[in-house]
């Protein structure tokens, strides 16, 4: 759903702690239990990005933070709180930050993701004495916060940052007990069926819609299993798209899409052999730099394979206007490419038009389409062993912990303890289910909130349902237990985004946190499944970078965009054949080219950044 890819850009998280006092290069904490009662519970938050204002005036009027605020009381003394939101003119939040900070006219809270790696880092913010440190607090108000971390042991790190030799939080993270993928590989299943034989008896396929529009067949893929698992998979699929175009009739199509760079700049595939196109983390959590390694040179040698054989798209090179995820989406909804990067709006049967449904294609390639979504390929054979049989770990992906905010000296004298406790309250089952999911009936019937009156959802923005949409009855209902969002909210993302909170620090469910559709069990498996099959240190490379400072943030970026623009020129070429990837001297010469940026420098400040976060 449009609301899900938001998060990259908006201040998710709201967060605040007991009384701290900190100063620049230390800090002192009072015991919230030394705390008068009367102590102010009104913050302010700076949020990035604000909700449409066609539904409410502010976001203080979000029926969640209405229901937070008004309805449920917090902290030890059992208080209520007012928080007053400012968001900034869209695409201002970052100077309207630093036009804040350089005043000292900041908020109570602050969404660190307009600052990280753009204005500065959170321990610049402790130094400065602007920024709390919030130890003591978190450790007393946020239980529920702090075992999400215990639970996920390669992210505990990224709570805390070193002071002076000491771990202290600093900052609070919105984590995700899933990550929410938006898009990832997806390929014709409904071709497989039509032009493919079984890999080991040679026997046609079977499959398509049933009578209740429900896909079902009988592929098999040549390591033996129902989905493609290894580049071997990926490879038999192409000479099988290759088949398709020809029994089509497509003269302009291709078997397999790949970015204008050669290679996804999230590294998806390449992680397949072990390594990326620039700097990395690799599953050992050490820095390594990738565009001069053996494992590239073999990832380069594999396209360049697929590219003689009529696989790849000819033009891949020219597209450079195209995002990742968005290449030639003409030919794509015209039904012409077999394997692509695409979106969730590509999955099962949202591409046919066979009845009546809007789409580009009037040729009748998508009639019928079945489009299926891939997890990330294993290299199985290809390079040398070193290089196989890697569970892929870097792609983009909604991130673990993707955002995080600081709470400031602003709010030391502030009803901290309630305000941390309602946080908390926001990782735990019920919290998150608030937080993600919106108003039950129950809720609803409490708050009468306007925003959901005039819609029409009094019957709450989701319930419980079982596995064919109906709605969940305990003691009678069997089978899986999942969620449905209210039907009145599908196709209306401005209305989903209001009525969600998608703004206050919360933990995400992911596999069943969807509107329901008529392909709704395929819809899950490959989102939730196919696509989020492997873990990725994406997150892990995301907090290195943005913890950069000064002359190294600027070394960091000036290497980094001369290493793309000397890769970007050059590897298409080696994937095309118009330079020879197979020649030792032309390879020599392009690690000669990428050395000269001395990349182990840069490695080896980011492996001490990394293991001091």
């Amino acid at each position: 759903m449009g609301r899900k890819v938001r998060f990259m850009s908006l201040a998710l998280a709201l967060i605040c702690t007991t009384a701290v006092l900190t100063g620049c290069g230390g800090s002192t904490s009072e015991s919230s239990g030394s705390q008068a009662n009367n102590l102010n519970g009104d913050f302010t938050y700076f949020l990035g990005t604000g909700d449409p204002t066609s539904y409410y005036p502010s976001y203080q009027k979000n029926p969640v933070m209405n229901y937070l605020l008004n309805y449920k009381t917090w902290g030890p003394n059992n208080d209520k709180i007012s928080i007053e939101f400012q968001t900034p003119a869209t695409g201002e939040a970052t100077s309207a930050l630093s036009t804040m900070m350089a005043s000292g006219d900041y908020t109570d809270i602050i969404d660190t993701s307009y600052y990280k790696g753009q204005v500065g880092t959170v321990p610049d913010l402790y130094n400065q004495g602007i920024s709390l440190d919030l130890t003591s607090y978190v450790k007393q108000y946020m239980p529920n916060y702090l075992k999400w971390f215990d639970d996920h042991p390669n992210y505990k790190k990224l709570s805390t940052s070193k002071i002076d030799g000491e771990d202290k939080y600093l900052e609070i993270y919105m984590v995700n007990d899933t990550a929410d993928p938006w898009g990832g590989f997806c390929y014709r299943r409904d071709w497989l069926v039509k032009y493919g034989t079984n890999p080991k008896t040679n026997a046609a396929f079977k499959g398509g819609y049933d009578a209740d529009k429900n896909w079902t067949d009988d592929v098999i893929f040549p390591s033996g299993e129902t989905d493609p698992i290894y580049l071997s998979d990926w490879e038999w699929m192409l000479g099988i798209f290759k088949k398709a175009m020809a029994g089509e009739g497509i003269s302009d199509g291709y078997a397999l899409q790949i970015p204008y760079e050669g290679f996804e700049p999230t590294s998806d595939v390449l992680s397949s052999f072990g390594t990326s196109y620039n700097f990395f983390l690799d599953p050992d959590h050490k820095y390594q730099f990738g565009g001069n390694s053996d494992n590239f040179r073999a990832y380069l040698q594999l396209m360049n394979d697929w590219y003689k054989k009529g696989y790849i798209d000819k033009k891949f090179a020219e597209r450079t206007n195209d995002s990742f995820y968005m290449i030639d989406t003409a030919s794509v909804h015209q039904g012409k490419v077999g394997l692509w990067y695409g979106m969730t709006s590509s999955l099962c049967n949202l591409m046919d038009i066979s009845e009546g449904k809007e789409n580009n294609a009037t040729n009748g390639y998508t009639n019928g389409i079945y489009v299926a979504g891939a997890r990330l390929p294993i290299n199985d054979k290809y390079g040398t062993p070193s290089m196989q049989k890697i569970e892929p770990f870097l792609f983009y992906r909604g991130g673990l912990v993707p955002i995080s905010i600081v709470i400031t000296n602003k709010a030391r004298d502030k009803n901290l303890p309630a305000l941390l406790s309602m946080l908390d309250y926001l990782y735990t089952d019920e919290g998150t289910l608030l937080d993600q999911n919106g108003l039950t009936k129950e809720q609803y019937e409490l708050t009468k909130d306007p925003l959901y009156t005039a819609n029409g959802l009094t019957d709450g923005a989701w319930w419980y349902c079982d596995e064919k949409g109906e709605k969940w009855v305990e003691g009678t209902s069997t089978g899986k237990k999942l969620r449905r969002f209210n039907p009145l909210l599908n196709g209306n993302d401005e209305l989903q985004t209001c009525v969600f909170n998608n703004r206050v620090v919360g933990r995400r469910f992911g596999a069943a946190n969807n509107a329901w559709l008529p392909y709704k069990a395929d819809y899950i498996k490959y989102r939730w499944g196919e696509w989020n099959k492997f873990e990725t240190v994406t997150d892990l490379m995301t907090a290195t970078v943005g913890s950069l400072t000064g002359d190294n943030a600027t070394l960091y970026g000036q290497t980094v965009a001369k290493i793309n623009d000397f890769l970007f020129k050059n590897t298409p070429k080696m994937i095309s054949g118009s330079a020879d990837i197979n020649s030792d001297s032309t390879w020599n010469g392009f690690c000669s080219g990428l050395n000269k940026y001395k990349p182990a420098d840069i490695v080896a400040l980011l492996q001490n950044v990394y293991d001091n976060l």
